[in-house]
């Protein structure tokens, strides 16, 4: 194997010094050449040790790990090295090594559903953790049943990921659940007395699972919608500010958010421009938080009132441990704005050290013995919370609402919860 590798890395170096630059007039064959070597060969032995030979299982990531939402690509790629480097360094699954191969879907559902095959294909991959992008894992679904491969999903909240109809159902899940968020979402603007809302929702799978849950729960807690904002992917400031100045015509309290960070900061950006007076406190899903957003935005984060949910922070108790463990690896951390989107990190860890678990109770490893073994996790001590029995065979989700909090940035750019300190000392 380790032969094969230096080949193609000798071929990678060589084939595209010569492609790449040669002044041919076959300039779009090689700029495409090039793109795919470069795009799906990404192979992560996972910090190999003198007691860890190369790998033979793997655990493959498929996400956006080259567009707007790469900084939570990166995330989760880097909390599944640090476990599986605590997995392969207590000798693996039982003396077997795990790695990572990484797939970039580029947020494109049609690239990642040729993701899920390419991975099916791949005998000694046993699963796959999905990435941010609903519209993607439910454009999956389909091959993810068809080939029988476990996928683990480490962001996207679609309700309809997990409730998916399949059985058996091989998506499982450790992050939101739209249905939870948005009870969750409608709390927190009765805590602050809100009576009346407006939503602004992507108008996607994910966009449309928040409308369903929002106006179900928000009429069942007296809290009237005043209307609803649709906006699509690619939408710029100057398409906001029309639908902001809208707002005008209702008596409106605040806004509730469903965006990724590309069109949630034209939305901060546009609502930062109205008189200070007229900027709505706005109560945003977790989606901004796929990048680093106050880069993204600029001063405009901090002219608005803006909060948004997230389930794990350095706020949770033993952050401060997992903080010094990954920036002796990826660091050095001046701050903890120098962990991109940490949730996603804590996410996909979690959902690792799971696995490794359940591939621990398996009498061999492969996908089904997974699939079957993943029902009988029955403790783990992780980040995010101590899971009794994290997935079930009536449920695959291993977040409720209790493990959601509301954050905000500060000056720094660093998430911290809403109302308190950045964590505990």
């Amino acid at each position: 194997m380790l032969e094969k590798l230096y080949l193609i890395k000798y071929l990678l170096i060589n084939t595209t010094q010569f492609l790449c630059f040669s002044k041919t007039t076959k300039t779009i064959f090689t700029l495409t050449f090039c793109l795919i070597l470069s795009f799906n060969l990404r192979i992560c032995p996972v910090f190999a040790n003198d007691h860890v030979s190369q790998p033979t299982k793997y655990i493959a990531l498929d996400a956006d790990m080259s567009g707007n939402t790469k900084e939570a690509g990166k995330a989760l790629q880097r909390g599944i090295e640090l476990a599986l480097k605590e997995i392969n360094d207590a000798g693996g699954i039982n003396g077997v090594p795990l790695g990572l191969k990484i797939f970039d879907h580029r947020a494109n559902p049609a690239r990642g559903v040729y993701n899920i095959q390419k991975i099916a294909e791949d005998k000694d991959i046993l699963a796959v953790i999905g990435g941010v992008h609903t519209p993607v894992a439910l454009e999956q679904l389909p091959n993810i049943h068809k080939f029988k491969v476990p996928h683990l999903g480490a962001w996207a909240a679609g309700t309809t990921i997990v409730d998916n109809g399949y059985d058996p159902n091989y998506v499982f899940r450790l992050s939101v659940r739209d249905e939870y968020a948005a009870p969750f979402f409608i709390q927190e603007a009765q805590k602050r007395g809100y009576k009346n809302i407006v939503l602004f929702l992507e108008k996607t799978g994910w966009g449309r699972s928040n409308y369903k849950a929002l106006t179900r729960d928000s009429a069942n807690a007296g809290i009237r919608i005043e209307f609803t904002q649709w906006f699509f992917w690619g939408d710029k400031k100057e398409d906001f500010v029309a639908r902001i100045q809208a707002l005008k015509q209702y008596n409106v309290d605040a806004i509730i958010l469903v965006a990724n960070a590309t069109e949630g900061a034209a939305f901060v950006k546009a609502l930062a421009e109205l008189p200070e007076d007229k900027r709505l406190p706005v109560i945003s899903h977790w989606g901004i938080t796929a990048t680093d957003f106050p880069s993204f935005v600029g001063p405009a984060v901090h002219d608005i009132d803006l909060s948004f949910l997230q389930t794990w922070s350095f706020d949770h108790k033993g952050a401060k441990a997992f903080k010094e463990k990954y920036c002796h690896v990826y660091g050095p951390c001046l701050s903890t704005r120098d962990i991109p989107a940490p949730v996603g990190t804590a996410h996909s860890y979690d959902l690792t050290h799971i696995v490794a678990q359940a591939l621990r109770k398996t009498p061999s490893l492969s996908r089904e013995s997974l699939w079957d073994a993943l029902h009988n996790v029955e403790y783990y001590d992780g980040l995010i919370k101590k899971y009794e029995f994290p997935f079930t065979k009536d449920d695959h989700e291993a977040l409720d609402i209790s493990n959601f909090g509301l954050y905000r940035y500060n000056r720094d750019g660093e998430i911290i919860k809403v109302n308190q300190g950045l964590y505990e000392k």
